[in-house]
Order: C-alpha cells, then structure tokens, then sequence
C-alpha cells in the first residue's frame, strides 16, 4: 500500500524538490564525512581525553548514524 503520487519511486533514493543535485551530494558528502570521522574516532584503541568519554563504539556510532538521517531526511 502506497500513496498514490510516489507509487513509480519505490526503493529509489530521490532528492528533494527544493534541492539541487549539487546540493544534494554536498550534504551527503558532509554527512558521509561525519559518519567515517566518528567511525574512525570510535574504533581507536589509544583514544583518550574526549572522545573517551563520550561512549562505547557502538552507541556513538548508532546516534551518529541516527542523527545523520535525521538531518538528511528533513
């Protein structure tokens, strides 16, 4: 069951009408940044200071992910 003006884009990824392509791939190279950044700051066996204390691996990498497709989605 689908609504009856997004029935032909099932599964496809679709920029926002408000946005341009270019705008498009700007964000998602931003958000793809701030996932790898924390990814490699998580993974990190000699962290210390800050990013210690913030969490275990996964639960800063799910928020991360989480709060990216937030952003990404409004």
């Amino acid at each position: 069951v689908t609504s009856p003006g997004h029935q032909g884009y099932l599964g496809a990824t679709i920029v926002s009408t408000g946005l341009s392509d270019w705008q498009a791939l700007g964000i998602e190279l931003c958000l793809t940044f701030v996932i790898t950044l924390v990814y490699l700051t998580t993974m990190d066996d000699h962290r210390r200071g800050l990013s210690a204390s913030i969490g275990p691996g996964p639960l800063t990498l799910g928020l991360t992910y989480t709060a990216c497709s937030f952003v990404a989605v409004s």
